[in-house]
C-alpha cells in the first residue's frame, strides 16, 4: 500500500493511499507563483521518499533532517539541488526505525 501526501503552505492539499496516479494539487497565486514551500512525501512499507521545494535558506538542511529525525525515521540519502539564486530542491530517502505508525 503506498502513502502519498501533498503539503504546501502548511495545508494538506492531496492524500491518495489507493491509486497510482501521479497527479498533484498546487496552491498559485493569481499571477501562477507556487506559495511557499512545496512538500512532497511518499510512504511504501517501511520506505519514505520526502521531497521538498522551497525558498533557500541558512541552515534549512539541518533543520529538515532534524525533523525527520523526530519522527523517527534513518535518513538513507539525501540530495540538495539549487534551481536559479534562490530556490532549493531537496530529496530524502529514509526508512522507519520501528515498526510503529508515522504521523505526518
Amino acid at each position: 500500500v503506498e502513502c502519498v501526501v501533498t503539503v504546501n503552505n502548511g495545508l494538506q492539499l492531496s492524500y491518495d493511499s489507493s491509486s497510482n496516479d501521479e497527479s498533484e494539487v498546487e496552491a498559485v497565486s493569481g499571477n501562477n507563483e507556487v506559495l511557499g514551500p512545496h512538500v512532497d512525501a511518499r510512504i511504501l512499507d517501511k520506505d519514505v521518499l520526502i521531497r521538498i521545494h522551497c525558498k533557500k535558506q541558512k541552515g534549512l538542511l539541518l533543520k529538515v533532517l532534524f525533523e525527520i529525525q523526530k519522527l523517527h525515521l534513518f535518513v538513507v540519502n539525501s540530495s540538495v539541488l539549487p534551481f536559479g539564486d534562490s530556490i532549493l530542491d531537496i530529496t530524502i530517502v529514509a526508512q522507519v526505525k520501528n515498526t510503529r505508525t508515522i504521523n505526518l
